[in-house]
């Protein structure tokens, strides 16, 4: 019998159970990495046909019955009896062990060794089964079911557009969402946990709690409705649990989980205690509680003491940070997601709010030290001592530039400014003029070791961060270059989107089909800058472009028993990593663009304010 190939109309939402139960064999020993096929159980089934197994990842799946496809909890296959665990919501242990199968071969063996669990969860029964790679790392499946052959393919999905909802239900129905996802932590709290990072649940401003946090005193500032500024609160709380004493300050760890803590602890804006800390401070503005507040300063006091010497010279004369505070890792990062860059923006954030000179001091030290780390060319390496320079907001020099900007506008003192124009300076000496604007390759290495030749069009790598970055220096000195600038990221964003649902999506990079939905890297990041430059330009084909990333999200949006969802990306059709709830990457940063477009006044499509 020939394997069937089978597709998702998108419009199969939730679970009916059927009859019949699962018969899938063990997968006997992961692949080589590549090689083509893995080794598989010698018995055949003598069994009849049982229905079909879901299988994580994307896959889709079609049984010799032809049972009807259907999607639950980012998972694509055939419906199973009422009480198998793929049927339960994320507590199953199944959900907690989906992994993205969309890896390098790095990570093909940890792909394939959950697909064996899968199997030896669903029977007791040896069946056959073989898996086999493709060559675009996608995987296929063929298994023996009493002699009927059930067959897994990558998703090839149509667009699953349906007809947009007004854009207020949608910021409704996303914030719905998210109240309805949280989790009761047994120590108290609401958390969310990431599908990037499952299954632990994470306390960040990229994927955890923070960044959902942030999203909701989105949605409260925009619809006035106290239930999200509640929500919001009671993520503060869990943040409060996670937190660790350490001298007269309080860190995080990476993720929170009922059997304990990540040993990890960030210093960065995006991934620690910085971020963390802006967050509690903005909730404890908003609730009036001081619990929050005072959280807020003890993480940026444990954070001033992880400043270390740099370049020869005492902190916070000149200041560096490692990523974390394991004594083992020497890792530094430069810019404002991972690096010193988004520390030193945290520090000059509370030197503003408390009036505290101590703050300001480790700021300016920061930066004196990225300052001395330009390049002869006008760039700041991605880490210092290297050679690779990137050219976009969250680890590139249009971010570091951002710093400079944020640090003149506050202290007026025109060295900063000179930064940030040298800086930006070179960013616009690596654009690549197109038929249409202009675009930025991701990343310069003189050596070759590090160069990403990739154009990119998001907020964190891409166009839209760097004509973001230009609008913030627009803003400040009136300078037409960086209009023009921002203008022609604008222009080639686009000419490179792709009409679709009646709106308009962007791939990650030109020619590349994966497709995102969020901030970093999709539609509500491109769309938030569009909006933003059709503010400071005033020419309504940016309006009409950011409103087309709005009528893309509201069209692709899906729902469950919960409420409404996104999927993270698309890659050659097939939707991958559903319910994301993060800032960065999911829900919570959708909601915020719907809102920034319904009139929530701060732009931040990033992690950091726009001045």
């Amino acid at each position: 019998m020939a394997c069937k190939s089978a597709s998702v109309d998108g419009k199969s939402e939730g679970i009916v159970p059927t009859k019949g139960r699962v018969g899938v064999a063990p997968l006997v020993g992961p692949a080589r990495p590549g090689s083509d096929s893995v080794s598989h159980a010698n018995t055949a089934s003598e069994h009849g046909r049982h229905a079909a197994v879901a299988i994580f990842g994307g896959l889709d799946v079609v049984s010799p019955e032809g049972q009807q496809l259907v999607e639950h909890d980012g998972v694509v296959g055939v419906v199973l009896d009422a009480e198998d665990p793929l049927l339960r919501h994320d507590d199953s242990t199944l959900a907690r062990e989906r992994v993205n199968l969309e890896t390098g071969p790095g990570g093909s063996d940890t792909a394939f060794t959950t697909l064996r669990k899968v199997a030896l969860r669903a029977t007791n029964t040896p069946r056959r089964m073989a898996i086999r790679r493709s060559p675009s790392l996608a995987f296929r499946a063929s298994l023996v079911l009493g002699g009927g052959l059930l067959c897994a393919q990558p998703v090839r999905a149509r667009p699953a557009c349906r007809i947009p909802p007004p854009a207020a239900d949608v910021l409704a129905a996303a914030g719905q969402s998210l109240l309805a996802r949280h989790l009761d932590f047994p120590g108290g709290g609401w958390a969310w946990r990431s599908v990037i990072q499952r299954p632990h649940l994470q306390t960040d401003r990229d994927v955890g709690a923070a960044s959902v946090a942030m999203g909701l005193l989105a949605l409260w500032k925009t619809t006035g409705t106290a239930d999200y500024l509640n929500a919001a609160a009671r993520a503060g709380e869990w943040l409060l649990v996670a937190a660790e004493p350490v001298g007269d300050g309080l860190r995080w760890p990476d993720f929170l989980d009922a059997g304990g803590a990540s040993g990890t602890h960030f210093t960065s804006f995006d991934d620690g205690a910085p971020g963390i800390s802006d967050l509690l401070w903005r909730l404890g503005v908003a609730t009036g509680d001081g619990r929050f507040t005072d959280a807020a300063l003890a993480g940026m006091r444990w954070e001033i003491a992880r400043g270390e010497e740099a370049g020869g010279m005492p902190c916070p004369t000149r200041c560096q940070w490692r990523y974390t505070d394991d004594p083992s890792n020497t890792e530094v990062f430069t810019g404002m997601g991972q690096g010193i860059a988004g520390i030193a923006y945290a520090l000059d954030a509370f030197a503003e709010r408390t009036g505290d000179a101590r703050y300001e001091a480790y700021a300016l030290g920061a930066a004196a030290y990225l300052e001395s780390l330009i390049s002869s060319d006008g760039a700041i390496p991605e880490r210092p001592g290297t050679t690779g320079f990137d050219t976009g907001f969250l680890n590139g020099s249009a971010g570091d530039a951002f710093l400079f900007l944020r640090l003149y506008q506050r202290t007026g003192d025109s060295r900063w400014l000179a930064d940030a124009e040298r800086l930006l300076g070179w960013v616009r000496s690596q654009g690549i003029r197109q038929s249409a604007g202009t675009a930025w390759p991701i990343e310069i290495d003189p050596t070759g070791v590090d160069a990403n030749d990739l154009l990119a069009t998001g907020i964190e790598e891409g166009s839209a961060g760097i004509g973001w970055v230009e609008l913030q220096a627009h803003t400040l000195t009136g300078a037409q270059i960086d209009l023009r600038t921002a203008r022609e990221a604008g222009d080639w964003l686009l000419a490179v989107g792709v009409d679709e649902c009646g709106g308009k999506a962007w791939a990650e990079d030109a020619g590349s089909p994966l497709v995102h939905t969020g901030l970093d890297n999709g539609a509500a990041g491109i769309g938030w800058f569009l909006d933003d430059l059709w503010r400071a330009a005033g020419d309504d084909k940016y309006r009409r472009g950011a409103l087309g990333a709005e009528t893309w999200l509201a069209a692709v949006a899906r729902t469950d028993r919960v409420g409404l969802y996104w999927y993270e990306h698309r890659r050659d059709r097939g939707w991958r990593l559903a319910r994301e709830p993060s800032w960065h990457w999911g829900t919570a940063g959708i909601a915020a663009f719907f809102a920034r477009l319904q009139g929530w006044p701060i732009d931040i499509p990033g992690e950091e304010p726009g001045l």
